[in-house]
């Protein structure tokens, strides 16, 4: 019931509030009780970014760079893992996938990008169920060091 269909004392009633300023109580009737709404400009009132309390400082030490390759993650068990690798840095990388690896387990990683192969020793840090995993380089051979290392500085160019 809108309140163009009320009773005329309702009618009148609404009609009577008037709004000082955006940022003021408005009272309207419902349901013959009067509740509060406060009514902001756009601006005016600023939510916390709850994201940003919720999750640490971010204590990253190489800078991350958006990387596509398809990827192969071998776990410690053996089982084969075909994801791919969404971002990289020099310590590590961000893999989408819809398995989810316990925290701390050992991974290897290898993954082909322009006809170049990498494969180095990891750890998982993270993972966000259904969408993937954060993986920490452990280890890696000089020219798979080599070969990243070119890779990111293409990419920060």
């Amino acid at each position: 019931m809108g309140w163009s269909q009320g009773s005329p004392k309702t009618v009148a009633l609404y009609t009577q509030m008037r709004l000082i300023s955006w940022n003021a109580r408005i009272f309207y009737l419902h349901a013959a009780q009067f509740l509060m709404v406060e009514v902001y400009r756009k601006g005016d009132y600023k939510k916390p970014d709850r994201r940003k309390q919720a999750r640490p400082e971010d204590r990253r030490v190489h800078p991350r760079f958006v990387f596509f390759a398809d990827c192969v993650l071998i776990d410690s068990e053996g089982q084969r893992y075909d994801t791919r690798v969404t971002e990289i840095s020099m310590g590590g990388c961000y893999v989408d996938s819809r398995a989810a690896f316990p925290r701390n387990s050992n991974v290897e990683i290898r993954f082909t990008k322009d006809g170049l192969s990498f494969t180095a020793e990891g750890r998982v840090l993270y993972t966000v169920p259904s969408v993937g995993s954060g993986i920490v380089f452990v280890s890696m051979s000089p020219e798979n060091r080599t070969l990243l290392e070119r890779w990111i500085d293409n990419l920060a160019r």
